[in-house]
């Protein structure tokens, strides 16, 4: 039997969507964190990196200076597009190392802040393959990477619970966290 429109069934929202935003130093373990809360929840990840890479390959490969301005622009559409999401009712996971520009819309937030030792940060950066655009080969971006993680990084000022991960901290267990942060 086929329905009318008139039958169609209503959905009911019962509660807010949420955001968990994961934030942290670079090289913190930010995105692998991310990618398994947002996995687990069944939740789109917004991440700023994947922005900015994409910018690199559509825009090109640039200086400091031209790093440093997809970045703001990254940072930018990821706000745009974590407020879509959460504007549609759908929650979202959202990952970069910002300083959250604005407000949110009404949601529930939680932040996952991640942090290491400054020496087991610089050990990760040097230690790991990026895209070429963020010219992590460079000596003048690692010293100025090395100056930010000697304070440029701490939580954000969003209202919700704040979470804390350490390099090598029980994954699973902070995600059960989250999980009944959202619920």
């Amino acid at each position: 039997m086929s329905r009318s429109r008139d039958d169609a069934v209503t959905v009911v929202r019962t509660g807010l969507p949420s955001v968990v935003v994961v934030t942290g130093p670079p090289a913190s373990g930010k995105t692998t964190l991310a990618r398994a809360i947002a996995s687990e929840l069944g939740w789109p990840l917004l991440a700023k990196d994947e922005i900015k890479e994409t910018l690199f390959d559509t825009l090109g490969i640039g200086d400091r200076e031209w790093s440093h301005q997809l970045g703001r622009a990254s940072i930018e559409l990821l706000v745009k597009l974590v407020r879509g999401q959460l504007e549609s009712g759908r929650s979202v996971v959202a990952e970069a190392n910002f300083r959250w520009p604005g407000e949110l819309p009404e949601c529930r937030v939680v932040q996952v802040y991640c942090d290491a030792a400054a020496d087991v940060l610089l050990e990760r950066i040097r230690a790991r393959t990026r895209h070429p655009g963020h010219l992590e080969d460079d000596p003048e971006h690692l010293a100025a990477v090395e100056a930010s993680l000697r304070g440029d990084y701490a939580p954000l000022p969003l209202d919700g619970p704040l979470l804390r991960y350490t390099v090598g901290d029980d994954v699973a267990a902070l995600i059960a966290v989250v999980r009944r942060c959202v619920r």
